[in-house]
This record gives structure tokens, C-alpha cells and sequence, in this order.
């Protein structure tokens, strides 16, 4: 099975999560991260390669993340 928004709000559970690294998950979108971040939390978050979220969508829902860059393999990522 892939892993995508029903999975990222299960995670909601884990009260004390505070990094996150969700890479390479393309089926996750903005909207159930941003869920996720509002209710945990997190303070280190990466994305690369989720392909429903556009860099437009990193650099405004998730700036406060520390940095947005490309990674060696050319996925852009939130990392902190």
C-alpha cells in the first residue's frame, strides 16, 4: 500500500512528533500536512518529492520550516 493523506493525519496521534521527514510520498498533499503541522508540534519537516505539492505551496505554507533548497538528486525539499 502507499502511504498518503489517511496516513498523514493518523499521525496526528503521536502527540510528541516533532520531526518529520515524509519524502518521496506522491500521493500526500498541503492541505493534510498543513492539518498535521497545526496539530502537532513539528519542528523539522521535509517534503522532497511529494509531487502534489508544488514549490509555490513549500515556500508559502512551509517557510517557517528553516530552508527550502534542491537536494543533490534535484527534489526540493523543507528542511530544518
Amino acid at each position: 500500500r502507499k502511504i498518503g493523506d489517511r496516513g498523514v493525519h493518523a499521525l496526528a496521534s503521536c502527540k510528541e512528533l516533532r520531526s518529520l521527514n515524509l519524502s518521496c510520498l506522491p500521493l500526500i498533499t498541503a492541505d493534510a500536512v498543513v492539518a498535521l503541522c497545526n496539530a502537532l508540534p513539528i519542528v523539522s519537516l521535509e517534503l522532497g518529492g511529494c509531487a502534489r505539492i508544488g514549490d509555490a505551496v513549500l515556500r508559502t505554507h512551509f517557510s517557517q520550516y528553516v530552508e527550502l533548497d534542491d537536494d543533490e538528486d534535484g527534489l526540493s525539499k523543507v528542511q530544518g
